[in-house]
């Protein structure tokens, strides 16, 4: 598994887009979101699919699962597959900081064997 901390802000809440699927008539909705880079200061915002029954994730602060939202793209190199329902977990203060405090750790481990 591989988590991937997300933030969704009230104006991403507000600007939900729904449209009908043209085959089957279901609606589907699109949010945008923020996604943390490891290393970067700032997020960077991707639109995504959400799953069925759901209308929008309101704000706060989230994680998913990127093994089930990436896709070989046509240069063999990995991508985000906006077109993939997205599921978001909503996770806590708390849960952030030990993320966080984790992947500080793993990165450090990471430096250290490369610089071996």
């Amino acid at each position: 598994m591989s988590l991937v901390k997300v933030s969704v802000e009230r104006s991403q809440v507000d600007s939900v887009r729904s449209r009908t699927i043209p085959n089957s008539g279901e609606l589907e909705f699109q949010q945008k979101i923020w996604v943390y880079k490891s290393g970067s200061k700032f997020p960077t915002e991707y639109q995504i699919r959400l799953p069925g029954g759901i209308k929008f994730y309101p704000e706060g602060d989230y994680v998913f699962d990127l093994q089930t939202n990436i896709k070989p793209d046509k240069y063999t190199g990995l991508s985000f597959d906006s077109f993939a329902p997205t599921t978001l977990k909503q996770v806590t203060p708390q849960f952030l900081e030990a993320f966080d405090k984790f992947t500080d750790q793993l990165y450090q481990q990471l430096n250290k064997s490369q610089a071996l």
